[in-house]
């Protein structure tokens, strides 16, 4: 955020289009769930990366899947550790970068080494791929190139 903003509104016709997939919204959240529990089952017990969520996978609608990695344990930077994944056709991200960290609120004092816990997990975290039309077969190929790129 590079200075303050809007917020705007969903117009009517995203409104409609979001009713129509609410209808699906239950099936959508089961597949969710059911590729998080295989990728807590997958990584839970790495050496270096975990899975970020321990608790509440009843109650979650899994709109991400972040691993908290220690790069450093491992020998790598978040970046060389997606180039990796991207190696191996596997896509990662790192999704919502902490408010102390924009450069309107870094202008205005804030410091995101005053906040160490925010600091520590935004510096291991990492998104992989979770959505609901992934097939167990993709599933299965994030799993075998986390474990790779981890090492385990």
């Amino acid at each position: 955020m590079q200075e303050l903003g809007y917020n705007y509104r969903i117009t009517d016709i995203q409104c409609a289009l979001a009713l129509s997939q609410l209808q699906k919204i239950n099936r959508f959240i089961d597949r969710r769930r059911e590729i998080a529990c295989k990728y807590d089952d997958a990584f839970g017990q790495l050496k270096g990366a975990c899975p970020a969520q321990a608790l509440a996978r009843d109650r979650s609608a899994h709109h991400l899947y972040v691993l908290r990695v220690e790069f450093d344990r491992l020998g790598s930077s978040r970046h060389g550790f997606m180039k990796q994944l991207a190696s191996r056709e596997i896509g990662s991200q790192v999704h919502y970068i902490p408010v102390p960290a924009h450069p309107y609120y870094e202008h205005q004092g804030f410091r995101l080494c005053d906040y160490p816990e925010t600091e520590k997990y935004y510096n291991e975290a990492l998104s992989i791929p979770l959505y609901y039309k992934m097939t167990d077969v993709e599933v299965e190929q994030v799993i075998a190139a986390v474990r790779e790129v981890v090492g385990t």
